[in-house]
């Protein structure tokens, strides 16, 4: 018994409205691609965070964009702007197939990953990232410039690597400055090496204060 299967099983001994649309959803829904074209993060404090995709879904009468909450596990870090990934839409309500998309992605296919959907939005969020985990006020007020990435070094809680790094930059004005216990989103991780220049914000109050705009670096910009 496949994925799917597997899922609708569930589905069907759960019962409740929600469940009985997602279904439906997978037993008539057609079987496309969808454009990455944004990603709102929302930190939740005792449970997992929202993850809500802006999707331009490719369909028979034409392209339409909707929003997905949803979160990807594992291996989010395929994941960027401009992304391709395989989805499920019927009648307005779309599910991002991450199997198939890791399958695709990789050319293997894995165990790990199974199709947990989240709720279809029909208020996609704006195209871009949005990270609501960042100092958003210092990123927004601070000094923009650029720090070129000297050293990285991955900090570990009992014998595994977490998403912070303390992250040593040289500015553009010649000035090493340290980032300690930095979040690194899963969407940056790729842009994380030595050499590599990143967008930066420097707190006017103190210079010594940096934090590192990983929406604007993922975006390009």
């Amino acid at each position: 018994m496949g994925i799917l299967e597997d899922l609708l099983g569930t589905l069907l001994d759960r019962g409740g409205r929600s469940d009985r649309r997602l279904r439906r959803l997978i037993e008539e829904g057609q079987r496309t691609t969808a454009r990455v074209e944004g990603l709102h993060i929302v930190s939740k404090s005792e449970t997992a965070d929202d993850h809500t995709w802006r999707l331009a879904v490719r369909a028979p009468m034409g392209e339409f964009v909707t929003g997905v909450r949803q979160r990807l596990i594992p291996r989010e870090d395929l994941v960027a702007l401009g992304t391709e990934l395989d989805v499920i839409h019927h009648d307005g309500h779309v599910a991002i197939d991450w199997p198939a998309s890791i399958e695709r992605m990789t050319g293997a296919p894995d165990p790990r990953a199974s199709l947990v959907p989240g709720k279809s939005k029909t208020d996609p969020p704006a195209p871009g990232i949005v990270d609501e985990r960042l100092d958003r006020k210092r990123l927004e007020q601070g000094e923009r410039t650029t720090g070129r990435v000297v050293t990285a070094t991955p900090m570990v809680l009992m014998g595994v690597a977490t998403q912070n790094q303390n992250i040593t930059l040289l500015l553009a004005d010649g000035r090493q400055v340290e980032v300690k216990r930095a979040l690194v989103p899963f969407y940056a991780v790729r842009l994380l090496y030595e050499g590599a220049g990143l967008p930066v914000a420097v707190d006017r109050k103190n210079p010594n204060k940096v934090s590192i705009d990983w929406p604007a670096a993922a975006a390009g910009s």
